[in-house]
């Protein structure tokens, strides 16, 4: 069995990587019962949803960084118009 202080570690990274407290205590029960297939699946789940989400945040940063490519062009050009 995990000791006390080591299942607080536990439970703080679990809160740490953004688990709902149902999947918080899910694991937790999952780690008493030594289940860890039930616990990888679940931990591979969220690993998952976090690089989508990196991944759309990469794309908003591409759209962004192409504004403001788009901006600087279209002001150097006007300025070199006056």
């Amino acid at each position: 069995m995990m000791q006390g202080g080591c299942f607080r570690k536990l439970e703080r990274n679990l809160k740490d990587v953004g688990l709902s407290s149902r999947h918080i205590a899910e694991c937790l029960q999952l780690i008493r019962n030594k289940d860890t297939a039930a616990l990888l699946k679940i931990l591979i789940s969220r690993r998952a949803e976090l690089l989508a989400a990196v991944h759309r945040n990469q794309d908003m940063i591409e759209n962004l960084d192409y504004l403001v490519y788009c901006l600087k062009n279209t002001e150097n050009i006007t300025e070199g118009g006056r």
